[in-house]
């Protein structure tokens, strides 16, 4: 079946709707011969197969002529859709960069801090005793290092 469908994809979609044409108006002109077949004595036995063929040719010409117009405007639909999610793509790569940028600043803004707060440290250790008491700058130090270093210092 996925082959069937596959080969009529490659036929382009104006032969299909040249053809849906010519049902619908086969169709149309079946059933206004049938009409005018009353006044010919001998095609008159045609009148009833002829109407027949020409309510269903031109059923099945509106059918498929509706198909394709729903096909269409889905595909229409697919392309927007398709454009839409492009453009989002793109977006979400710059904002992408944007992030990480800002990740790494902010990574680098608090090894400084880091760092900062280390040497701070070592320098107070001195001034810690043997009975485990910290110093009050120690303190200060470790509370001023638990606070946040980017949000003082926006990009």
């Amino acid at each position: 079946m996925g082959q069937i469908s596959w080969m009529i994809s490659l036929i382009p979609d104006n032969f299909f709707i040249w053809v849906y044409y010519i049902l619908f108006g086969l169709g149309v002109g079946f059933y206004v011969l049938s009409k005018l077949v009353t006044w010919i004595p001998m095609i008159n036995q045609y009148k009833l197969p002829a109407e027949i063929v020409g309510v269903l040719l031109f059923g099945a010409g509106a059918y498929l002529l509706g198909g394709y117009g729903t096909e269409m405007g889905w595909r229409a639909r697919v392309a927007e859709m398709e454009a839409k999610v492009k453009e989002a793509e793109e977006r979400s790569q710059q904002v992408t960069v944007k992030i990480q940028e800002k990740i790494v600043y902010k990574t680098k803004i608090v090894k400084q801090q880091e760092v900062v707060y280390i040497d701070r440290i070592k320098e107070v250790a001195a001034k810690i005793d043997e009975e485990c008491k910290v110093a009050p700058e120690a303190l200060d130090i470790l509370n001023n290092a638990s606070e946040n270093p980017v949000k003082e210092t926006t990009k």
